[in-house]
């Protein structure tokens, strides 16, 4: 699949979409699972303290969890695209077009990490936030992110041997 990958300049913008799009999905799973907690809790039934003990651990663990994913997706995206940037032809043409597009991004970008400090001002989509390591660290900061991402692709394409 590598070998028949036509182009990377379209990656950084497919990264942002993805990662963006794993928090709001997990954003939504972690408050279903918090709601449900909170449900359970309000019913008289027995061993409530032993199910929403189970039910927070879990919550926890799970959001642990795909936090470590988002950045092994964030990683993972450059990785790949750096590969990728060295398997194929370049030309001038190419990279003319590339700047163009990657300014776009930057602007992209930027109106994503707007978005999600938006969201911040949720008192919801705040707590869930302050319970991550690497998603509070790589969203507000995604246009560096893409940036270091553009460099890192711009010199896979630019640095490949002849060969």
């Amino acid at each position: 699949m590598l070998m028949n990958k036509k182009s990377n300049l379209e990656d950084p913008i497919t990264a942002i979409f993805i990662i963006f799009g794993v928090v709001i999905t997990l954003f939504v799973i972690y408050q279903v699972n918090t709601n449900f907690a909170d449900n359970i809790k309000g019913n008289n039934a027995t061993n409530i303290s032993e199910i929403t003990g189970n039910l927070d651990t879990y919550n926890s663990r799970f959001l642990s969890g795909w936090d470590y994913g988002v950045l092994f997706l964030a990683l993972g995206f450059i990785i790949f695209s750096y590969i990728a940037s060295r398997k194929l032809p370049v030309d001038d043409k190419i990279m003319i077009i590339a700047f163009f597009l990657f300014v776009f991004f930057l602007i992209i970008a930027m109106l994503v990490s707007n978005i999600h400090g938006r969201m911040l001002e949720n008192a919801t989509y705040n707590t869930f936030v302050e319970g991550t390591v690497f998603i509070k660290l790589l969203m507000p900061n995604l246009l560096w992110y893409v940036m270091i991402y553009i460099f890192i692709v711009c010199v896979g394409l630019i640095t490949k041997g002849e060969g």
